[in-house]
């Protein structure tokens, strides 16, 4: 990606200016260190609606994706265990802890903060619906809950991808109070997350909007501007913030808050929300012209009775809070099947969402590098994916070039939808 734009090239700059102002005076530092990170958790909080109107939440921004989600694991093992920072792994003995994982995708994370706090891999447990009839997704879960706290375990935090189908199957609102009344740390991740900027200041919904006690946000690539820090957004937990190291700030090498802090204000909110307000667009005007061709097969597509949300309907003030995280799948993927009756061509494998055969994945394989070579601007990738063989994916929120706004043009996608055709 070429740093034709200003804002990307005042991130790439405000790195060296970050190293530079270490070279202050340690009073003087501190107190700009602390209004820069001030700023930028109040002006984070503000735009995904996170710690409500009454405030209560704070940002901690880092350079390594898992180190948020380390520290909220810290953060939500001090909260329960008091004594863990004066006894240690002593305090753990008596009730060891218990840390829910609702899709498998994060199940290598997870290994690595154990692998960090020094945990046993058993105690993460990854949510598993049995489908009992009449009972929700959250009641499930909860039931969940009260077995591990009857058998001496704690229950301490809940890792939650909001594109699960947990998440998607149930009332969002629900299940976040269902942590709180069992008293479980809930963090959220997921690129859908970028949509809660454009819900608005006020709205006639008396539901809270569902931010959970912490989430992880991937900001730069959701804007299109490189060398932004990862964010984590955390509700203040006092003593528990401190002993995490969440709410520690130490200027002395680099104050690595500070290229978030220039992009914010060179952009603003308005051009935030409009940056990824034009990637929900674009992946709803893919969404629906990829779903008309019948040789090809949508995995990404929602179900039937789970329609995707319209971006246009998270601005209106009587919007379900909800809802918010129902939008476009924000990955895009499809691969060939051929519009033969898939009965004919496959034996019923690919119409039943099986693995296609060896001849579809060639096709799919040749496809795809078409498709790169024709539309190099777009970024697309070929996976295999174990289920159902080779897979077309295009991830707008996980590219600089897409999320930039202006290097996709809309030729560009009328381009790449007539290479499908």
């Amino acid at each position: 990606m070429k740093l034709s734009d200003r804002t990307s090239l005042l991130s790439v700059v405000s790195h060296s200016l970050s190293a530079y102002i270490t070279t202050l005076e340690p009073a003087p530092l501190q107190r700009l260190s602390a209004r820069i990170a001030t700023e930028v958790g109040l002006w984070m909080c503000r735009l995904f609606k996170f710690g409500g109107p009454e405030g209560g939440g704070a940002a901690y921004c880092h350079d390594d994706t898992r180190e948020g989600l380390v520290k909220v694991a810290r953060l939500a093992l001090h909260r329960r265990y008091p004594k863990m920072a004066t006894d240690g792994f002593e305090a753990l003995f008596s009730r060891p802890p218990v840390v829910y994982l609702t899709s498998s995708t994060y199940q290598d994370s997870l290994a690595y903060v154990c692998r960090q706090l020094g945990l046993p891999l058993s105690c993460v447990r990854l949510i598993k619906l049995a489908g009992e009839e009449g009972a929700s997704p959250e009641q499930e879960v909860e039931k969940m809950i009260q077995e591990d706290k009857a058998a001496g375990r704690m229950p301490v935090l809940c890792v939650a991808n909001v594109h699960s189908s947990i998440i998607q199957g149930t009332d969002v609102c629900a299940f976040e109070e269902m942590c709180r009344r069992q008293d479980v740390w809930l963090h959220l991740e997921g690129n859908a997350l970028a949509g809660l900027v454009l819900l608005p200041e006020q709205r006639k919904s008396k539901k809270a909007v569902p931010t959970g006690d912490s989430m992880a946000l991937t900001l730069g690539s959701w804007i299109g501007v490189p060398a932004v820090p990862f964010v984590t957004l955390y509700r203040s937990a006092g003593e528990a913030a401190q002993s995490a190291g969440l709410a520690t700030l130490n200027p002395s090498v680099r104050l690595n808050c500070l290229p978030l802090w220039c992009v914010l204000r060179s952009l603003g909110e308005a051009r935030v929300q409009e940056r990824i307000e034009s990637v929900f667009q674009v992946l709803e005007v893919l969404n629906n012209r990829l779903a008309e061709f019948p040789s090809l097969r949508v995995l990404s597509q929602r179900s039937a009775e789970h329609k995707f949300v319209p971006v246009s309907e998270l601005a209106k003030p009587d919007f379900d809070p909800s809802l918010c995280y129902r939008t476009v799948n924000p990955a895009l993927a499809f691969q060939f099947v051929s519009d033969t009756p898939p009965e004919e061509v496959t034996g019923g494998t690919a119409g039943a969402g099986g693995r296609v055969p060896a001849y579809f994945n060639n096709l799919n394989s040749w496809l795809g590098q078409t498709m790169q070579r024709d539309c190099p601007q777009v970024p697309l990738e070929i996976v295999d994916v174990e289920t159902t063989g080779y897979v077309l994916r295009l991830c707008p929120f996980e590219s600089l070039a897409f999320s930039a706004g202006t290097a996709i043009s809309e030729e560009d996608l009328a381009a790449f939808i007539e290479v499908e055709s």
